[in-house]
């Protein structure tokens, strides 16, 4: 099976004393992570009023939304999750996905704050998999959001297990429909319906076009650039 989380207020609960861990963790040079806290520590808040400014925000923790370090620094703290999982891996609690026999066992997916993770659909490793997760929400502040999160099976999985892992893990919402990283989690059925918000992405970006006064040649490179980055994206 293969669970797709989703961090509630991913930027906004990430612990600065935990930052700072994963930073001496890595070996960083401990200069550049006071540097780097400096800035992560520094920010404050005021309430804008009529177009005047109110108050005094200090915050204790979170990360800077549309600041230039801000996504580098969310990254690090995949690093504790990674750990806990091939930690898991190695005690054999956990088991990834392999291509074959003598391949490299895959447990997760990382980007930014989109996670992909995968094991057995076992009531064992269902289980350790909910450890793992509660684990990390408890040391960085990252929880993970169940409304939101979904899970995936296998085609040869029973419906008694699915339910038994949903029930336990609190993850209703299977996936399959919804997406990963702007593209579909399953890709059965209709390719026609999957992959349809391609052309229609296309077809809303075509009629703002044409409201402009291009000529004909500069339309047709404006539509081929865009449809050949659409569907490589």
């Amino acid at each position: 099976m293969a669970v797709k989380t989703e961090i509630s207020k991913a930027y906004d609960c990430v612990e600065w004393p935990f930052l700072e861990d994963i930073m001496k963790a890595l070996g960083l040079n401990m200069q550049w992570i006071s540097w780097i806290m400096a800035c992560v520590s520094s920010v404050s808040y005021s309430v804008l009023i009529n177009g005047h400014a109110f108050g005094y925000i200090k915050p204790c923790r979170g990360i800077r939304q549309d600041d230039p370090l801000s996504p580098s620094l969310f990254v690090l703290r995949t690093e504790a999750l990674i750990h806990i999982l091939n930690k898991a891996e190695r005690a054999d609690k956990l088991s990834g996905i392999k291509f074959r026999a003598a391949g490299v066992s895959v447990n997760h997916l990382f980007f930014d704050d989109d996670t992909l993770v995968m094991c057995k659909a076992t009531r064992s490793e269902c289980e350790d998999l909910m450890r793992c997760l509660s684990t990390y929400g408890e040391v960085s502040g990252q929880m993970i959001n169940l409304t939101k999160t979904a899970v995936t099976f296998g085609a040869n999985i029973d419906e008694d297990t699915k339910d038994w892992i949903k029930n336990r893990s609190g993850i209703h919402l299977e996936g399959g429909t919804v997406k990963y990283l702007c593209l579909p989690q399953c890709l059965s059925g209709s390719k026609k319906e999957l992959f349809g918000f391609l052309k229609e992405k296309l077809n809303s970006r075509m009629t703002c076009w044409f409201a402009k006064r291009l000529s004909y040649g500069g339309k047709e490179i404006l539509l081929k650039s865009i449809a050949m980055a659409l569907h490589v994206h």
